[in-house]
């Protein structure tokens, strides 16, 4: 499913920049680590923090999402969709200047000068826009049309983070909020996504036997559409009625995939196989 091993023709480049997850999954580890001291520190013992309206608990909200998630999610897809297309991403110095725009989007905001927030934001946009156009180029030129429901969530993060900003600035209302919900909606329709592609897989590799199991396409189609209204409901219209009923509603259907048959009888072999009584 996802080769990470080096090519050949990149031995005399830094071994951390031939393969993207390593630079973006390194940084979004340490990164996150010493942004929640520093958000502890600013919010209970008065560090300095200065990034225009914009409070720490917001600023921790929209770096766990837009800052670590992002990251994470850019050192997968580089080098997943490497695997998938045939097509080389970023590597080398391209990728060297893509993972120090985030660390510069991630890093000024605490470095205690007065910068304005336009700066910040077109850093977190313009990373945004080229992580997109990295993950859409091997996508296009190797014609795998099935991936671009994985390409367009990329852009929709980027439109997020926008929305975001444009509310932080005072030009759009509500702004801060609807551009973090949204955007922690678009890593949970991401995360949901490629769960749909792998656990299957892994699943099939695991019981020891042959086992086919299949999405079926009416759940995949019921279940977009119900996350899709409750994504617009909780983040565009606050409506908490809505927002609870959709997520009900979600919570029955995901049952219904986990019970179906097959899956119960994999989960019987699974659980007949490892079971310390066996």
């Amino acid at each position: 499913m996802l080769n990470i091993e080096d090519k050949p023709a990149f031995d005399n480049r830094i071994a951390l920049f031939r393969l993207a997850f390593r630079p973006f999954f390194l940084g979004a580890a340490v990164f996150a680590a010493g942004a929640m001291l520093y958000w502890m520190g600013a919010l209970a013992l008065g560090w300095p923090f200065q990034l225009g309206d914009i409070s720490p608990a917001t600023w921790h909200a929209h770096e766990m999402i837009f800052g670590y998630s992002l990251a994470v999610i850019a050192g997968f897809l580089l080098t997943a969709v490497m695997n998938w297309t045939g097509v080389q991403t970023l590597n080398g110095g391209p990728l060297v200047a893509l993972f120090a725009l985030w660390v510069a989007g991630r890093l000024l905001p605490l470095g205690g000068t007065d910068l304005p927030l336009a700066l910040y934001a077109g850093i977190d946009g313009l990373f945004a826009l080229l992580l997109f156009a990295a993950v859409l180029h091997p996508v296009v030129k190797s014609r795998q049309w099935k991936q671009i429901s994985v390409v367009t969530k990329v852009f929709l993060l980027l439109l997020s983070n926008i929305l975001f900003y444009l509310g932080a600035l005072g030009i759009v209302d509500d702004g801060e909020r609807m551009g973090l919900y949204s955007g922690l909606y678009i890593v949970l329709a991401l995360v949901l996504l490629l769960a749909r592609r792998v656990v299957p897989f892994f699943i099939e590799k695991g019981v020891g036997y042959p086992v086919q199991l299949k999405n079926r396409r009416w759940l995949d189609l019921t279940s977009l559409a119900l996350f899709t209204l409750l994504w617009i409901s909780d983040a565009f219209l606050n409506n908490v009625t809505a927002t609870g009923w959709l997520a009900g509603a979600l919570l029955v259907l995901h049952v219904v995939r986990l019970v179906r048959s097959e899956e119960r009888r994999v989960g019987k072999e699974c659980r007949s196989r490892w079971s310390p009584y066996h």
